[in-house]
């Protein structure tokens, strides 16, 4: 027969072992459904933020020009680039994540690239629990996805350097040069996706001038529906 003393201290185990588990569980819960902070930033990440706000798991960060207010000096940009969202999912840490997204631009254009002209030149970098994370594979298992829908805003991009879409190259700048390895571009009827694996300068241009061939990757739609056109 079991003593009082035994079922007590067994209900004792028992109920630090929920305990235990209750907070461990929250704490998991807690790490990976925190919000992710978003700042927008023109030309340096010294200067005051255009746009910060915060989105939940699964929730993009979607540039809404409406949001920003005073002369930026670059308003015919921000205008394009209006819609335009980022999303990573999962997140890839399991602390407080910043992402900071800085538009490289003089005036209404992006700053060129060694040399070349560019209809987008972006920076991204990563900051968990406030300290800036080495960007390289930052976003390896959890690629932060951005999409430019199409319409004039994104016919605005490519008519800087009077690019089509098929030819369209994203690669990353860093160092001061060009690295298409790790960055993939998908067309598709309503929008351009760009899938991104690490913290870095990215800019958009002619394949022919960035020296690397075309990488676009269609959709089905999209390439019936160019038959057509």
């Amino acid at each position: 027969m079991v003593s009082k003393s035994t079922l007590a201290v067994s209900m004792c185990v028992v109920l630090s072992f929920f305990s235990f588990s209750s907070e461990l569980f929250s704490s998991v819960s807690e790490s990976f459904s925190s919000e992710i902070e978003w700042k927008l930033f023109l030309s340096s990440p010294n200067s005051k933020s255009i746009i910060t706000t915060a989105t939940s798991p699964g929730e993009a960060f979607i540039i809404d020009y409406e949001d920003i207010s005073g002369n930026t000096g670059s308003e015919k940009l921000l205008e394009a680039l209006d819609g335009t969202s980022f999303l990573i999912q999962p997140s890839p840490v399991n602390g407080p994540l910043t992402i900071h997204i800085i538009l490289n631009v003089q005036g209404n254009r992006f700053e060129s690239a060694n040399g070349k002209n560019v209809c987008l030149n972006l920076s991204i970098d990563a900051y968990v629990n406030g300290i800036k994370e080495n960007g390289r594979g930052f976003f390896r298992d959890s690629p932060l996805v951005m999409t430019i829908p199409k319409g004039s805003g994104l016919s605005y991009l490519l008519g800087l350097i009077n690019c089509n879409r098929s030819d369209i190259l994203f690669v990353y700048y860093p160092g001061g040069i060009f690295e298409n390895d790790g960055i993939e571009t998908r067309s598709y009827t309503s929008e351009l996706t760009v899938n991104i694996i690490h913290g870095s300068t990215i800019v958009a241009g002619v394949n022919s001038e960035l020296g690397f061939p075309a990488s676009v990757n269609h959709s089905t739609w999209y390439k019936v529906k160019k038959l057509f056109e």
